[in-house]
Formats: structure tokens, C-alpha cells, sequence
């Protein structure tokens, strides 16, 4: 009768080196950086982007109202920053129909923000958690927050001032 305590050892170890290999992979993603993870997704996702400044990224989108739209995308504090400005609205003073229209935005859209920043500006923005966010959740954010500036542009630019 042959021993085979040998092989149902090596049986126990196949299963735990695995999980070793699979503990240090997760472990080595869990080290990436905001700005690393970012960047790693933004590349996947086939996107066009320009690297502006460390954990800062740029996307140029057409629209039908606005023709140039830039989507801004940061890291900060463990969240993803994605915004766009209406441009010209700096200093704008909105009659308050306008400001109630933007107000009423906020209600109507899903998960962009509609404002006005401390220096005037009308902004779109999503905020994302950079822990859980993966390259459709990246992908989805960027394009919806291209999609709700133009849509916005598109009903306040009678109360901009005409570009030359």
C-alpha cells in the first residue's frame, strides 16, 4: 500500500498559493494612485484626452448648441472631478427666470450638478469615487457631462454675450 500523504498535501498547497497570487495582485491594484487609476482607465476607454497637469485631463467635444466643449477631469481626496463651463458667463447677470431654470436642471438631471461657481461661471460637474470607479463609469460621466453643458448652452445662450 502506497503512502499518499504527500500528494494530498501538495493538493492543499495548489489552492493557497493561488490565493496568495490572487491577494498580491489585488493588493498591488489596491496601491495604484487616483491620478494611476485614472489614467490606466482613460487609456482603455479609447478616449481622447490630453494630460494637462498631474491628475488633470482635458476632452474636446462638438455639440450642437456649444461647437467647443472641454470637459475637465481631476483627482482630488479620492474623488474624480469631471466638469465643463458655459463660457462667456462670467459676471452674466442672470434675470431670475434664468437662475430658477438652472435651479430647476439640478432637479431634472440624474447625477450632473448645474451651477454657478464663486467666480460666475455656470458649470456641469460629476463627481465620481475613484475606489469603485471602473472605464464605463469613467466614460459614461465624461460624455454626460459634455451632453448637459451643451444641452444648458443651448437654453441660456440668448442671455450670453455674442462672441466676435
Amino acid at each position: 500500500m502506497q503512502n499518499t500523504e504527500p500528494q494530498k498535501r501538495s493538493f492543499v498547497r495548489i489552492p493557497f498559493m493561488f490565493l496568495l497570487v490572487l491577494l498580491a495582485g489585488t493588493s498591488a491594484l489596491a496601491q495604484e494612485t487616483g491620478g494611476a487609476k485614472v489614467s490606466r482607465l482613460l487609456n482603455e476607454s479609447g478616449a481622447k484626452f490630453t494630460k494637462i497637469a498631474d491628475d488633470t485631463w482635458s476632452m474636446s467635444f462638438e455639440g450642437k448648441s456649444m461647437k467647443d466643449i472641454n470637459v475637465l477631469a481631476g483627482v482630488g481626496d479620492g474623488i474624480l472631478v469631471t466638469f465643463a463651463l458655459i463660457p462667456q458667463s462670467k459676471g452674466v447677470k442672470f434675470p431670475p427666470d434664468v437662475l430658477m431654470k438652472l435651479l430647476n436642471l439640478n432637479d431634472q438631471y440624474d447625477r450632473v450638478k448645474v451651477g454657478i461657481d464663486i467666480k460666475g461661471n455656470v458649470f456641469v460637474r460629476i463627481d465620481m469615487t475613484i475606489r469603485t470607479l471602473d472605464k464605463s463609469e469613467l466614460s459614461e460621466g465624461i460624455d454626460q457631462v459634455a451632453a448637459a453643458v451643451d444641452e444648458i448652452h443651448g437654453q441660456i445662450r440668448t442671455y450670453l454675450p455674442r462672441t466676435k
